[in-house]
């Protein structure tokens, strides 16, 4: 396995990597008749999404899946319609993937979500999702029914955690990278991923 391809949030003319989510829900696939399957190592669920904030609504403005996704039982092809928009051939994930870009399907989602950006490249793990603290930029947003009710930077109190983990006052909220729990939590993005548990 590998690090995994993340979901990303268009906000405040950025676009974000989803490190963390308080909540739900969020987009499923199967609420319009997809069945992604893995692509490669690094998706393994088969897709990614892409959330943007757009006046105070969250939706999902592009969906991206591998050439072997099912649409209603069918593979998705270029022709394939999905809330009328046809995938096109993906640059930026690479070959065997399309997108459908421009969907505004509305995100009923009620809760937080960080979004990352400015990796930091030192605290790369082989393995799921990135936690928030990984990032040098940390904005939150908090949503009730799909709507926008709160922005706030949170870039300096989770560099503070990260400078605590770097010098082991705080252990990684994740703990050991080994065994089976370890390999699933890094496959979740629950806020205790930064913050600890909690």
């Amino acid at each position: 396995m590998t690090a995994q391809w993340p979901d990303l949030v268009d906000f405040d003319q950025t676009v974000f990597d989803l490190a963390g989510v308080c909540g739900g829900p969020l987009f499923e696939p199967a609420d319009v008749g997809l069945l992604p399957l893995m692509i490669n190592t690094a998706c393994w669920r088969g897709h990614v999404c892409t959330y943007a904030v757009r006046g105070d609504r969250l939706i999902l403005a592009d969906l991206m899946v591998g050439e072997q996704c099912l649409l209603n039982g069918e593979k998705v092809t270029a022709r394939t319609e999905l809330r009328g928009v046809t995938p096109q051939r993906s640059e930026r994930w690479g070959d065997g993937t399309l997108t459908f870009r421009g969907l505004d399907i509305p995100v009923m989602f009620s809760g937080g979500l960080l979004l990352g950006s400015g990796f930091i490249q030192a605290h790369y793990v082989h393995m799921g999702f990135h936690p928030a603290w990984k990032y040098r930029r940390v904005t939150e947003i908090l949503l009730r029914e799909g709507h926008l009710t709160e922005a706030q930077d949170r870039s300096a109190e989770i560099a503070r955690i990260r400078r605590a983990i770097e010098r082991g006052e705080v252990r990684d909220p994740d703990g050991v990278p080994e065994g089976v729990a370890w390999v699933r939590r890094a496959f979740t993005l629950d806020y205790g991923r930064t913050f600890g548990p909690g």
